[in-house]
Order: structure tokens, then C-alpha cells, then sequence
């Protein structure tokens, strides 16, 4: 007798396509935190690399005219910032060579150097690279809006990001090295450049409307145009109220912070060029006395990278 055999072909069950399902959630729900982490890693690197060529460029800009780059030279719309100072030391000499000084800021005329994007200025984790901001009005609702050229980092301005050094001498014990202006000479770093901040990462909390004016919140907030002069908030920080331990934490009307999107910690680069991502649990005292070019003080920070 011939037996044929048959060809028996076992299918899945249901519960064992269950069990892969589960299975396969679980590995998911674990690599993604990972590459989550990971890809936030080399985020903030490349954060910590913006800084340090920003830093550079500070440093060439100091090396050729004996003093760093003022801070801004007005108050009013037709002020320019340090970053704009910066701009042919980072290989953006057309953008600014086409600025009219006789203009506001926000004229059409002055559309290439105040409203092209750099993206050396931009922090990879926020990520807002298109020249989206509005251009301050002195501190009124803005009249030109979505269009001037943005950026995250600030500099240190001293015990308070308003410190102006004016017409009288700068007071070394309350002065940062670039603010509103600043002439401040390498010889003038009395604290040492290598604990002393220079550039840092800007605390900024994006606009969500909540504002009555939402026309001025971004104002408020201090991400409005970056080549202008005119907001404090936008080109300067300060120290004074430490490293905000959250990334949702508000601003008053008269602050400006660093801080930034990276978790636990803050990015800034030093006047010796060094770059270092400062603990936000960092305490008050070391904070500050790193914001001031002559305090006597000049503590150290510890890397937290």
C-alpha cells in the first residue's frame, strides 16, 4: 500500500503573533529612547561647535582691532548687534556689506544683511533656521514682521544683560566683555580669559500666543532679529537668576537667561576660545562671577559635557 504524505504547513496562532507583537513593542519602546538620546548628543555638539567657531571669530575680530566686538552701538532701530559685527569673520562678508547704517533696520534696503539667515547662529536642537522674526519697534508692536534673520546665543553682558558702559569708563567689577557699548580691550580681562564666559547658549521659550499682545511676546521672550541692535534680549544675557532647571521656565519682562534646549545642561564658549557645557545646577556664585571680566573672582566651572 502507497501512502502519500502530505505536506503540513503550520501557521502562526494567535497568541504567538501576539507574543512577537509584544515582543517587538518592547525593543521598540527601548531603542527609541536610545536613539533619542543619541541623537540629541550629537545635537548638542554641533551647538558646542557653532560656539566655538562664533568664539573664533570673536577672538580674529579682537586679534585685528585690539578690542572685542561691541555689543551694539544704539538702542534704537538703527543699531547693529555683535553677531552682525561678526558676520565677515564667519565668511558672510556680502550679507555684511549690505547694510545702509543711514536706514532702520527693518528697511527693504537693508533686507540682505538683516533678514539672511546664518546658520552658524542657529542651535540644531530648536532647529528655527528660516529668517522668521519679527524686527523690534523700541519696545512698541513691530512694524515689519516673519521676515529678519533669528539666533540662539547671547553674550555675556555682565551682572545684568542691560549693562551699559556708555560714555563714562567701564566699571571692570560689573561689566561683561561685550554689551551695549562695549570697547572692551583684551589687557581689561582681568579675571582670565579662561574663566571668563563669553558667548553662551540664550534661554528661549517659544511663543504660544498666551501673550494679550501676541504681537509683542515675541519681543518679551527675546527672539526677534538678531542682526539688529535694538532688544537687549535678543543679544545679551546675564547670570543673575542662575540656569533655569526647566526648559518651560518663563521670562519676565526685564530678564534674559542662558539656558537652552539641552537637557541639565548650558553651552558656553570662554574668552581663551575653550567651549564647555555648564551644569544648570551650577551654583549662583560661580555663575556670576564667570559673567564679569574684573570681579576678582574668575571661579571655575566644572565640565559637565
Amino acid at each position: 500500500m502507497t501512502h502519500k504524505r502530505r505536506n503540513v504547513h503550520r501557521a502562526f496562532t494567535l497568541v504567538e503573533l501576539l507574543v512577537v507583537i509584544a515582543v517587538i513593542g518592547v525593543l521598540v519602546a527601548l531603542l527609541i529612547p536610545a536613539l533619542s538620546s543619541v541623537r540629541e548628543s550629537a545635537r548638542r555638539s554641533q551647538c558646542q561647535n557653532n560656539l566655538k567657531q562664533i568664539g573664533l571669530a570673536a577672538l580674529q575680530y579682537s586679534a585685528d582691532r585690539r578690542v572685542y566686538p561691541m555689543g551694539r552701538d544704539d538702542t534704537r532701530q538703527y543699531a547693529t548687534s555683535w553677531a552682525f559685527r561678526l558676520l565677515p569673520y564667519v565668511e558672510e562678508h556680502a550679507t555684511h556689506e549690505a547694510y545702509d547704517s543711514e536706514l532702520r533696520v527693518d528697511a527693504p534696503e537693508n533686507a540682505v544683511a538683516m533678514r539672511s539667515s546664518v546658520g552658524l547662529f542657529i542651535c540644531p536642537t530648536r532647529g528655527k533656521y528660516r529668517a522668521d522674526r519679527n524686527f523690534d519697534n523700541d519696545d512698541a508692536p513691530p512694524d515689519v514682521t516673519g521676515c529678519a534673520a533669528g539666533g540662539d546665543y547671547a553674550a555675556a553682558a555682565g551682572n545684568h544683560f542691560r549693562y551699559d558702559s556708555g560714555t563714562e569708563n567701564v566699571d571692570l567689577t560689573q561689566a561683561g566683555a561685550i554689551h551695549t557699548r562695549s570697547r572692551i580691550r583684551p589687557k581689561q580681562i582681568k579675571d582670565g580669559t579662561s574663566r571668563t564666559i563669553l558667548i553662551g547658549h540664550r534661554h528661549v521659550v517659544d511663543p504660544d500666543g498666551s501673550d494679550a499682545d501676541t504681537s509683542m511676546e515675541a519681543h518679551d521672550l527675546g527672539d526677534t532679529a538678531f542682526f539688529s541692535g535694538d532688544n537687549p534680549k535678543t543679544i545679551f544675557a546675564d547670570l543673575s537668576g542662575g540656569l533655569p532647571q526647566s526648559q518651560d521656565v518663563n521670562r519676565t519682562y526685564d530678564e534674559s537667561w542662558f539656558g537652552g534646549p539641552h537637557p541639565d545642561v548650558t553651552p558656553f564658549v570662554f574668552l581663551d576660545g575653550h567651549v564647555i557645557s555648564i551644569s544648570n545646577a551650577t551654583p549662583l556664585e560661580i555663575l556670576m562671577s564667570m559673567c564679569i571680566i574684573g570681579d576678582g573672582k574668575g571661579m571655575q566651572p566644572l565640565d559637565a559635557s
